[in-house]
This record gives C-alpha cells, sequence and structure tokens, in this order.
C-alpha cells in the first residue's frame, strides 16, 4: 500500500509539473511598447554670406559718348619747347619748370616747393600717400594763398631715409590746384579745362576706359604702377584732374638696327593666307610670322618695355613688354640661341589683344580680325580643340601646346574681348 501510495504521489507530482510548463509556454512574452519616434529635425544651417568682391567701377559702354552742350570753353596752353609729347615719358611742366617722374625731392625743392608738413622717415621701399606741397618762392614758410600740388615721396633704398633724401614718383594735380595758381601741363600739352576730345587727339586710346558719377576716367597703363590717370568732367567734359605715378626710372632700350646672327634668317610671308597654324598675324599693318625678332618689331616702330636683362641659351621669358604708341602688349620671349642673349635679341613667340590689354589693330589669316563675328571665327578656323566657359566668357582654342601652337579667342556677350596667338616651335627652322 505504501509503495502504491509513493507510486500515485510521484505521478500527481508529475502531472503537476507537466501542466505548469505547458502554462507557462503559454504565457505571452512581454514586449515593451515601443516608445514615440521624435524626429528632431535641425534647423538648416545658414550658408555663410559671401565675402563682398571689390566694388570696380563699371567700364564704359562701347557706345559714342552723348552729345554735350559744354557752357566751359577748353582751356589753351603753350607747352615748353622741351616738353615731350610721349605720356609714357612721364614728363610735365610745372611753373615752366620741366620734371619727368621719378626725380629727386631736392630738385623740387631747389625749384622752390616744399612739403606743406614735414613727415617721418621712410622706410626701405616704401612711399607715401599723396600729400600737399606748396610753392615756397624766394621766401621761406607759406601762407593760405600759395599755389600747391599733391605729390608722392618714395624710398628706393633699403634703409631708413629723411623723406627729404627720396624721389618723387606720383603726382596729382586737379582743378583745386590750379584755382591756386600753379601752372600745370602734361606731356603732350594737356592741363586741367582741356577738352575731352584733346586727350584721345594727343594720347590715343587709353589702355582701359572706366566712370564714376561725375567723372570719365582714362587710363594710360605702361606698366603696373606706372601710369597717368585723366579724370574727365561728365557734364563739362573738360579735364578736372590728372594724377600720374611712376617710381622707378626706365632705361630706353636702344636698338642699332643690326639682327642678331641667329634672326637674320627670319622672313615673314608677304600675305596672311588662310593656314592660322603656321603662327602669322598683321599687326599695326605690318605681317609677321612668330616667333618674331624683337629687333624686327624695333624696326617697325614697336619699343620694348622690359628690361633688356640676359637671358640664358635656350631661356624663357614670360611677362614681357612691349609697346606701339600709347598702347602695351603682353608677350613672351625664347632665346633660341646656345649661348645667352641680351632681351633685345631673343624672339617673341606669344602675342595677345585683349580690350584690358594692347587693343591696337589685328588681323589674323582668313581675314579674322577683333571685330569679327563668332560665326566667321568659326567658319574660317573650322572645330576647335578645346572650349572652356565661366558665368561672363567663352574660350575656343585651335591646336595644343604640344604642337608648339595655339590660337584662342575669349568672348563676352558674343563679342571678341581677347586673342592670344602661341607659337614656340624646338628651332627657328632656318
Amino acid at each position: 500500500m505504501r509503495k502504491l501510495a509513493k507510486i500515485i504521489a510521484l505521478t500527481v507530482c508529475a502531472l503537476l509539473l507537466t501542466l505548469g510548463l505547458v502554462a507557462c509556454d503559454q504565457e505571452e512574452e512581454y514586449v515593451p511598447e515601443p516608445e514615440p519616434e521624435v524626429v528632431v529635425t535641425p534647423e538648416p544651417t545658414p550658408e555663410p554670406e559671401p565675402t563682398p568682391e571689390p566694388e570696380l567701377e563699371p567700364e564704359l559702354e562701347p557706345e559714342p559718348e552723348p552729345e554735350i552742350e559744354i557752357d566751359a570753353e577748353p582751356v589753351a596752353v603753350e607747352a615748353p619747347g622741351n616738353l615731350p609729347n610721349d605720356i609714357f615719358s612721364f614728363a610735365f611742366s610745372l611753373n615752366g619748370e620741366v620734371f619727368a617722374l621719378p626725380f629727386p625731392y631736392a630738385q623740387f625743392y631747389e625749384l622752390g616747393w616744399e612739403l606743406a608738413d614735414s613727415i617721418e622717415d621712410l622706410g626701405p621701399n616704401r612711399r607715401t600717400f599723396t600729400i600737399n606741397a606748396l610753392w615756397r618762392g624766394d621766401g621761406v614758410g607759406f601762407d593760405a594763398n600759395r599755389q600747391s600740388i599733391g605729390i608722392s615721396i618714395a624710398n628706393l633704398t633699403p634703409n631708413y631715409i629723411p623723406y627729404y633724401e627720396g624721389h618723387i614718383g606720383g603726382i596729382r594735380f586737379d582743378e583745386r590746384n590750379a584755382d591756386t595758381g600753379a601752372q600745370f601741363i602734361l606731356a603732350g600739352g594737356i592741363t586741367i579745362g582741356s577738352a575731352y576730345e584733346d586727350v584721345f587727339a594727343a594720347y590715343g586710346e587709353p589702355s582701359s576706359r572706366s566712370y564714376t558719377s561725375f567723372h570719365y576716367l582714362l587710363t594710360y597703363e605702361l606698366v603696373i604702377q606706372s601710369e597717368v590717370v585723366i579724370r574727365v568732367d561728365r557734364e563739362t567734359m573738360l579735364v578736372a584732374d590728372i594724377a600720374m605715378m611712376n617710381f622707378v626710372e626706365r632705361e630706353r632700350v636702344e636698338f642699332d638696327g643690326e639682327l642678331p646672327e641667329i634672326a637674320q634668317g627670319y622672313n615673314p610671308p608677304s600675305e596672311l593666307g588662310a593656314d592660322f597654324t603656321r603662327g602669322i598675324v598683321e599687326l599695326e599693318g605690318v605681317i609677321y610670322q612668330l616667333p618674331i625678332p624683337i629687333g624686327v618689331l624695333l624696326q617697325n616702330g614697336w619699343e620694348l618695355i622690359s628690361e633688356n636683362e640676359m637671358l640664358p641659351a635656350g631661356g624663357f621669358h614670360a611677362g614681357g613688354r612691349i609697346r606701339y604708341g600709347n598702347q602695351t602688349m603682353n608677350v613672351h620671349f625664347q632665346n633660341y640661341d646656345r649661348v645667352e642673349q641680351p632681351l633685345v635679341y631673343a624672339f617673341v613667340t606669344y602675342i595677345q589683344w585683349g580690350v584690358n590689354h594692347w587693343d591696337g589693330i589685328i588681323t589674323l589669316p582668313g581675314g579674322i580680325t577683333q571685330f569679327s563675328t563668332y560665326d566667321e571665327v568659326m567658319s574660317t578656323f573650322g572645330s576647335y580643340t578645346r572650349r572652356e566657359e565661366s558665368s561672363s566668357w567663352s574660350s575656343y582654342t585651335w591646336g595644343a601646346f604640344r604642337d608648339g601652337f595655339t590660337i584662342t579667342f575669349y568672348t563676352e556677350t558674343g563679342e571678341i574681348t581677347r586673342i592670344q596667338v602661341d607659337r614656340n616651335p624646338r628651332d627657328l627652322g632656318w
């Protein structure tokens, strides 16, 4: 009996255990409810405002100047006989005395002029802003009615010097200075009160033109920091302000007319033809073929503006400058000789025409000029090798540097604004 009771008891326990496990298996697993998803949208980070570009005076529209009835009469002056006509001589007459920038301040002082206020010593290769100089005359000291002119003094040495040992490299003369009685005449005979058209008659087309609300600005630039800026009153169309800057004295490169031996085989074609890959170009009515001996350009009225430095054998010099009249051109120089030579014996391998560069007369094979249209260029030169563009300009290039020749046109609003011709073969071929 006891054995049977134990068996029954064990059976009951096993049954209860089984039922418990089944109940556990049927119990739903607890899964916590997910919390509502909160999406945080970050506030947009404001884009940084672009750094404003410096405001440039807009260029003049290529339209004829408006006809304006002028009440004021242009001023007529008689320039001293020793005053040059070349605007890039940086010469001017002041009360009959002729100066050419730069010149020693001591010379200015000896002829009766002095600073209105003394200034501190000048540091190496530093210059002043425009400051007033007054006519001292034969006496010492000033009064409020003295004649005046604005000047800028430079220290061209590596040492500190007192201002009176410096050189005057900048002047400015305007209507207020003229009202003091000072008599100023720019090279070529232009002065305060000269007519707008007289400026063009004396100097031709400026390097660049722009305008403000009250003035037309005519800039004649030789190189960087060597320029003449003439302001013309927009109401009267008379010169109201003349500013000149030239702090470095440049020696004019003289050419004896004899080409170096390496250039004596140069024989340009007599006509432009149609093959634009040969580097043939007409400048100011003369036909050339790149590379052009600098001496040939000098024989035809061009002038070498870059310093006549020595160029190593096979040497190349970018950023050169030559000029014709008052227009300067950016060029590249190449020395094809096996020995070093002065720059005057090198060759021009690259020329550039541009509305803000050399703005002379240029003609290319097929009769293409700066006045040609896009369609005329494309029909003459055919498919271009490369095209580049920005928001304001497009460029089209024929040829490749590896072939030693390229010609590139830049256009803005459908008009040609720059032409670059580059031909630099490995050897001259003669």
